[in-house]
């Protein structure tokens, strides 16, 4: 299996009760949605054991008649474990710029076709959400950005930009010597998007993950939200958004698909 990459991938859950509006309902709707994103071979975050662990999978196989949906596995069988020991799992995913989110109440790893998959209930609700600030964009791994964090005690620290929104930043490669806990705040962090400009703002850490990729490596993510960050900047950030989507549109087209 080829190397997934959690920087194109990784999607944080949100709060449903925030967005209850937003949910579906009708079973024929979430089946529909759940078909749709197997076919479109969607990766979905798996979050489980409190939310302090998670792990790249995708719907393999959905059952309206048994009422169940099947997913993929985890090349670590330790990963496999955990999550089915887990009594709270929620799934996570985007589709053309809209945010899906479902739960599970347990996962089972059952034979399926040729191998294993693990298999939960179908979802009663499913959230589907639009939402500018929660637009992310992956940015390109062959031209990792960098960016400073400015900190009191912690000093001036370099991390790798993986993804960004105009709310906020996902990193990686920040010191592994660096103590981190939620609720720091990072003073005039500075980051420069190419031909665009550079965006200066205050941060907040708001979560940190060790994400598990399909093929059972592991990886850091640190989630950044950007403090009062100004109109322009916002702009711009959102100017950089359209930028990196249009290139991958003529990548697309360039190669026929």
């Amino acid at each position: 299996m080829p190397i997934d990459h959690a920087t194109e991938h990784r999607t944080d859950a949100v709060n449903i009760e925030d967005y209850s509006k937003f949910l579906l309902h009708s079973p024929t709707e979430i089946v529909y949605l759940l078909r749709s994103l197997m076919t479109k071979k969607c990766l979905l975050t798996a979050h489980f054991n409190g939310g302090k662990d998670m792990l790249l999978t995708s719907i393999i196989g959905v059952d309206n008649a048994a009422g169940a949906v099947y997913l993929d596995t985890n090349a670590n069988e330790a990963v496999n474990q955990a999550i089915c020991a887990s009594h709270h799992i929620i799934f996570a995913t985007r589709q053309d710029r809209i945010r899906i989110q479902f739960a599970a109440n347990a996962a089972q790893k059952v034979p399926y076709q040729q191998g294993h998959a693990l298999r939960i209930a179908m979802p009663q609700t499913l959230l589907k959400l639009q939402r500018r600030d929660y637009y992310r964009v992956e940015t390109p791994r062959g031209k990792p950005l960098a960016i400073t964090l400015n900190h009191p005690q912690l000093g001036h620290l370099q991390g790798t930009l993986l993804d960004i929104s105009v709310g906020g930043a996902g990193l990686t490669n920040l010191p592994a010597e660096v103590e981190f806990s939620t609720g720091l705040i990072f003073h005039n962090c500075r980051l420069v998007l190419p031909e665009i400009g550079p965006i200066i703002s205050d941060m907040e850490l708001r979560n940190m993950f060790d994400l598990v990729l399909r093929n059972g490596a592991r990886t850091k993510r640190y989630g950044f939200q950007f403090i009062d960050l100004p109109a322009n900047s916002q702009a711009m950030i959102q100017r950089y958004i359209n930028k990196l989507e249009r290139e991958r549109r003529a990548l697309l087209v360039e190669h026929g698909h």
